[in-house]
């Protein structure tokens, strides 16, 4: 038996803060977390939210599938639907994860820009 104290990294893959998404159009987000092995970590331990730039709260990201992607890493895929007046022309996205050991990943933040 292996004791688990390995916090898993997580990474923003898609979007990146030189993606410009268009306004109007739902927003894709995929989340890549690696750790011990992909059964390691707790695909309800994913948590992608967006913020205004102030930190102002705007929604939480809704996952559409989790896949594992490698031995080591599962690929979060997540969305936030367009609604009109919702997302400002800038807004940031935050992705944490916890693994089944209960480690957490450091805090990943890109801002996105929306035209």
């Amino acid at each position: 038996m292996t004791l688990d104290r390995a916090a898993p990294v997580t990474t923003i893959a898609y979007p990146r803060s030189d993606t410009n998404v268009q306004r109007g159009t739902t927003v894709s987000v995929v989340v890549d977390v690696r750790d011990a092995n992909s059964g390691s970590v707790d695909q309800t331990g994913v948590d992608v939210i967006a913020r205004k730039l102030d930190g102002t709260y705007i929604c939480r990201v809704a996952r559409v599938s989790v896949k594992s992607s490698g031995s080591d890493t599962i690929r979060w895929t997540g969305r936030i639907r367009y609604i009109a007046g919702q997302l400002p022309s800038q807004f940031k996205l935050e992705a944490t994860s916890v693994d089944k050991a209960g480690n957490v990943a450091t805090k990943q933040v890109v801002t996105v820009t929306v035209r």
